[in-house]
């Protein structure tokens, strides 16, 4: 079995300071203020399929090479500010470290999905203090759609690991991570941090604030 997890809100609670520098960035590079954006009304809901959904719309272009580089550039400048001046606001989900290492010990593979570009993800996934050296990790710098980004996941997976794998865990917070999880046929099980039951109200059958209860998260992992 492989065991896929996202980042924002699921490994790390940064989802709120994530949206914040990214849409400050946004700002900033195009002049275009997206405060009042609600993602899940996009396309792609990752860094660079909204980059491109948004300039599209009120551009009536692409987005160039050198528009996204100034865009990566400013959106790392303003997480690196924000953990500066509170690095709470960069913690690791509780239990999360913790049950990573659990699963590795119980021979589990592991590998992360995030809907962020590299750059960011590496940032944040380091500054929470997560060990996640030696797992595989697909981005929105490799991929636009989520779902294009969970198949690299699972091919960088197939690399790491030796091996196929018939059957695959998405650990998720968001209504589109349930969305595409169904689509693509894999077990989801759902973060709730904030605790704005969004997921269970989408009828998602386990959803977990933390990784605390080990236990109980590996009983429903063939469930998902």
């Amino acid at each position: 079995m492989l065991i896929i997890f996202d980042i924002d809100g699921t490994l790390t609670n940064t989802k709120k300071v994530d949206d914040k520098c990214f849409k400050s960035a946004f700002k900033e590079i195009f002049g275009i203020d997206i405060k009042s954006q609600h993602w899940e009304d996009l396309i792609n809901v990752t860094d660079w399929g909204i980059t491109e959904e948004i300039i599209l719309r009120e551009r009536n272009r692409l987005p160039t090479p050198n528009e996204y580089e100034a865009l990566t550039a400013s959106f790392i400048d303003k997480l690196n500010e924000e953990f500066a001046r509170d690095a709470t606001l960069f913690d690791a989900v509780r239990g999360a470290n913790q049950f990573l290492y659990y699963l590795k010990q119980r021979g589990y593979s592991i590998s992360i999905a995030t809907e962020g570009w590299r750059s960011s993800a590496e940032l944040k996934l380091k500054v929470s203090g997560l060990n996640v050296e030696e797992i595989p990790c697909a981005n929105s710098s490799d991929y636009k759609s989520r779902e294009e980004i969970i198949h690299h996941s699972i091919r960088l997976s197939e690399i790491k690991y030796g091996r196929k794998f018939k059957k695959a865990v998405y650990f998720g917070d968001g209504t589109w991570d349930y969305t595409i999880s169904k689509k693509l046929g894999l077990n989801f099980i759902g973060l709730d941090v904030n605790q704005d039951n969004k997921l269970r109200k989408l009828g998602v059958k386990h959803v977990f604030e933390d990784y605390r209860n080990f236990e109980l998260i590996e009983r429903v992992l063939g469930f998902g």
